[in-house]
C-alpha cells in the first residue's frame, strides 16, 4: 500500500504538461509563463523601490517568479514552490510586520499564481490539482487573518478576487486537459480503425492473389488430359478431382471476400505492382514533389510482395506531399537475394505544409502490411531534416510473380 502511494505521489510530482499528439510539443505555449515571471519581478522591484513595501518582500515574490517559469516543465512542483513562497511571506509578515510583506493577492505575485494554477489544471486530474492549489489558498487565508487579527481584513474583496482568479485559471486548465484527452482518444480510435481497414484491405488483396492461383490450378487440372500426352484414365480422374477441389476452394474464397467487403463494391481493376510505381512517381511530381525514381529489376517477385511494395511507396509519397511540399524525394527499389528493399526519403519541405489531422495513420497501415508479410519497416525523421521510410520484404518463391 505504501509503495503504491509513493509511486502515485512521484507520478503527480513528476507530471509535466501533456504533449500535443501532432506536434509533440507541450500543449501550453511558453510565453505566458515567461511573461508572468517577468511581470512579477518588474512589479515587485517597482513596489519596493517606491516604498510601498519593505525589501523583505522581494524573496517570496522572486520565488513566485521562479515557480512561474518552472510551471512549464513541472507544474505540481511549481505549485508547491508557490505555496512555500506564500508560506514564507506569512512568516515574514509575522516577524517583520504585515505592512512590509506582499500578501498572495497583491498585484506583484498574482501573475505567477495564475499561470501555475493554469498549468496544474492541465497537468494533473482535478483531485490532485485541488490538493495542490488548496494549500496555496489556505496559506493566503492565514496571511489575511495575520494582517487583521480580529478577523478578515477590511480589503476582503481583493482576497476573494484572488481566490476566484486562481480557481478560474485552474478550471480553464482542466478544460484544456479534457480537450487534450479527447483528442488523444479520437486519434487512438482513428488509428485502430485505420488498422482494421488496412487489415481488411490486405486480406482482400491476398484473396485476389490466391484466387488467381486457384483459378489457374483449376484450369490446368481440367485441361491436363488434353494437353499432356499419355495421361491414363486413373491420372485423368486424379486431375479431375484436383480441379474440383480447386474450384471448391475458389468458391469458399469468394464467399470469404463477400464477408470482408461487406457492402463495398468489388474491385475489378487488377492489383498494382512494381510496374505501376513509375505512375506513382509521375503523380507525385504533378503534386509538386521533386521525385527521383531508382527502380531495379526484381525478377521472380511474389505478387503479394510487389503489391505491398507499391502500397508502401504510395503511402510514403502521399505523406511527403502532405508534410513536405516541394521536397526532393528519392524512391529506391531493388532486390538483394531473397529480400526486396524499398526506400523512400524526402528532404525538408520547400513550402509551408498545411495542417494534416490524420498525421501518423498512414504509418499504421504500412507497419501492418509489412508485419503480415514477415518483413521489417523503419520510418522516422532524417538527421538533416525530412523523413525516411525503409522496408525489407521477403521476395517470395517466384510463384505467382507480379
Amino acid at each position: 500500500m505504501r509503495r503504491g502511494t509513493g509511486e502515485r505521489l512521484r507520478g503527480v510530482l513528476g507530471a509535466g504538461l501533456p504533449a500535443d499528439p501532432v506536434t509533440g510539443r507541450p500543449v501550453l505555449p511558453w510565453w505566458p509563463f515567461l511573461a508572468a515571471a517577468g511581470l512579477a519581478v518588474a512589479l515587485s522591484i517597482g513596489v519596493v523601490a517606491s516604498g510601498g513595501l519593505g525589501a523583505v518582500s522581494l524573496p517570496p515574490a522572486l520565488a513566485g517568479a521562479v515557480a512561474a517559469l518552472l510551471a512549464r516543465w513541472r507544474p505540481v512542483v511549481a505549485g508547491l514552490l508557490a505555496t512555500a513562497a506564500a508560506l514564507a511571506a506569512v512568516v515574514l509578515a509575522a516577524t517583520a510586520g504585515a505592512a512590509d510583506v506582499a500578501p498572495p493577492w497583491f498585484v506583484d505575485v498574482v501573475p505567477p499564481h495564475l499561470v501555475v494554477a493554469w498549468a496544474v489544471g492541465v497537468a494533473v486530474p482535478a483531485g490532485a490539482a485541488a490538493g495542490v492549489l488548496g494549500g496555496l489558498l489556505l496559506v493566503g487565508l492565514v496571511h489575511a487573518l495575520l494582517a487583521s487579527p480580529p478577523g478578515l481584513p477590511a480589503g476582503l474583496w481583493p482576497l476573494l478576487a484572488w481566490v476566484a482568479l486562481v480557481g478560474l485559471a485552474a478550471t480553464v486548465g482542466a478544460r484544456r486537459r479534457d480537450r487534450h484527452l479527447r483528442t488523444v482518444r479520437l486519434i487512438a480510435e482513428a488509428g485502430e480503425r485505420r488498422l482494421r481497414e488496412e487489415h481488411d484491405r490486405i486480406a482482400r488483396e491476398l484473396h485476389d492473389t490466391v484466387s488467381h492461383h486457384l483459378s489457374e490450378l483449376a484450369l490446368r487440372a481440367a485441361s491436363a488430359s488434353r494437353r499432356l500426352p499419355g495421361v491414363g484414365d486413373e491420372s485423368a480422374a486424379e486431375f479431375g478431382e484436383l480441379g474440383a477441389l480447386a474450384r471448391s476452394a475458389l468458391g469458399e474464397m469468394r464467399r470469404l471476400l463477400g464477408v470482408l467487403r461487406g457492402d463495398a463494391a468489388p474491385e475489378r481493376a487488377p492489383q498494382p505492382g512494381l510496374g505501376e510505381v513509375a505512375e506513382l512517381a509521375g503523380s507525385a511530381r504533378r503534386a509538386g514533389l521533386d521525385v527521383d525514381l531508382e527502380l531495379a529489376e526484381a525478377p521472380g517477385l511474389a505478387a503479394g510482395t510487389a503489391l505491398s511494395a507499391y502500397r508502401i511507396v504510395q503511402e510514403a509519397l502521399s505523406n511527403a506531399a502532405r508534410h513536405a511540399p516541394g521536397a526532393r524525394t528519392t524512391v529506391r527499389i531493388g532486390r538483394r537475394g531473397d529480400v526486396l528493399r524499398v526506400e523512400v526519403e524526402n528532404g525538408p519541405a520547400a513550402a509551408p505544409a498545411a495542417p494534416s489531422p490524420g498525421a501518423g495513420l498512414g504509418l499504421v497501415g504500412m507497419r501492418e502490411r509489412v508485419r503480415i508479410l514477415g518483413g521489417r519497416l523503419d520510418a522516422g525523421p532524417r538527421p538533416g531534416g525530412g523523413f525516411a521510410v525503409r522496408a525489407e520484404l521477403p521476395a517470395g518463391t517466384g510463384e505467382g510473380v507480379a
